[in-house]
């Protein structure tokens, strides 16, 4: 069983305190394609892959906002 602590850290993102098999289940989770992303640039030269990622596995903190 694992242990979650999600604390704010900004007005913007929550800081979330797990173990590391977590981070990427929550990545996974918060993860979504962006509708027309095939005629993006950034896509077709591949610099991109076409997903917004809400939650960032380095930094282990999640987006909660949107700007």
């Amino acid at each position: 069983m694992s242990h979650l602590v999600i604390s704010k850290k900004s007005e913007v993102y929550l800081h979330v305190e797990a173990e590391v098999h977590v981070y990427y289940e929550l990545a996974d989770q918060f993860t979504f394609d962006v509708p027309g992303a095939s005629f993006s640039p950034a896509y077709k030269k591949k610099f991109w892959d076409g997903k917004i990622r809400l939650f960032n596995t380095k930094r282990s903190n999640i987006c909660w906002t949107f700007r």
